[in-house]
């Protein structure tokens, strides 16, 4: 099944295929994956995953403190 370009949403038409070299290239770009994208996706995901472990962190101590003060 050959890869397609962008689909034309204006007139619901199929864009032009690619050609054998733009699909070899493609293939060897997609297999190639440095350090710099481990680390800027690891990065990524950690401003993405930080914040809601800090509130998580906050309201259990917050629960806590609450349930000694009620009960203790």
């Amino acid at each position: 099944m050959p890869f397609n370009k962008l689909y034309n949403r204006d007139n619901n038409e199929q864009g032009e295929q690619f050609t054998e070299e733009e699909i070899e290239k493609i293939k060897e770009n997609s297999e190639q994956m440095d350090w710099s994208d481990v680390l800027a996706l690891t990065i990524a995901g950690i401003q993405l995953l930080l914040p809601m472990a800090v509130l998580l962190v906050i309201s259990c101590l917050i629960v806590t403190f609450f349930f000694f003060l009620v009960w203790g």
